[in-house]
């Protein structure tokens, strides 16, 4: 019998079902046809296009959940992504961190990036990251209200 289910005793309960662990609530899994993407929006904090890149380095540091950042212009609207793996590479390279961490993010920023409304359906957006050629799996994009910044969505997260 072994200690999974109780303490071994030479005569073991029969109700083994009351001593299982209870199973957690499962989130209900999304439908292609969801009214809009509010179930992937990951309400995550943004950066201006005027902040230093140094700030952005830290903001990474910080939090090592964080694989990418929004970048708005002054308007709150998305101008722009910083995605981790991206600013590493370009701060690894030789005087990397020397030339760029007092430079504005708009510099090292990417400005091929997917921003969609939180109305729009799920397959919607499933057909326009697929359509995307250059669109890496752990790379998130940008969720909207009326063209303003609201949060991020996972790409896992809608191949799910």
């Amino acid at each position: 019998q072994g200690y999974l289910l109780a303490r071994p005793q030479e005569r073991p309960p029969r109700d083994t079902r009351a001593m299982l662990p209870k199973a957690e609530a499962v989130a209900a899994p999304l439908n292609e046809e969801a009214a809009d993407l509010s179930a992937l929006l990951n309400p995550q904090p943004s950066v201006s296009q005027n902040t230093p890149t140094a700030e952005v380095l830290e903001a990474f540091r910080k939090q090592a959940n964080l694989n990418s950042l929004a970048v708005l212009d002054e308007e709150a609207r998305p101008c722009g992504i910083v995605h981790r793996h991206s600013l590493s590479e370009a701060l690894l390279k030789p005087f990397g961190t020397e030339l760029f961490a007092r430079k504005p993010i708009s510099r090292l920023m990417s400005d091929d990036f997917l921003a969609v409304e939180v109305g729009q359906s799920l397959q919607q957006v499933s057909r326009l990251l697929t359509s995307r050629a250059r669109q890496r799996i752990e790379e998130d994009f940008i969720i909207t209200l009326n063209g303003t910044y609201l949060g991020l969505g996972r790409v896992i997260d809608v191949l799910k």
